[in-house]
């Protein structure tokens, strides 16, 4: 393979990880809606630990590093949003 190849891949799986980022984000947006329908916040502690967790014991070990780094991102950035939604008392425009 060629380096143009595998940048393609690279590119493929981003386009990928960008449909399901947007889906993530979509579902985080109905979960703001109804914690703020049931009067709670968006962060949960006990969840995104046992996340962290699941995603951990489901990593290549070789990767575990990398995978952790980019869960807690992934999360911090859903909570983030729905921080945001919960502020603003409804779903994105």
């Amino acid at each position: 393979m060629e380096l143009k190849d595998y940048r393609a891949a690279i590119d493929d799986i981003d386009r990928e990880l960008l449909a399901l980022f947007a889906r993530r984000l979509a579902l985080c947006g109905e979960i703001a809606v109804w914690k703020k329908e049931h009067g709670l916040g968006a962060l949960d502690e006990a969840r995104e630990r046992e996340k962290l967790a699941a995603v951990a014991a489901q990593s290549p070990a070789e990767y575990e590093a990398e995978t952790a780094a980019f869960f807690e991102r992934v999360i911090a950035l859903c909570r983030a949003s729905e921080e945001r939604l919960l502020s603003e008392g409804g779903k994105e425009s």
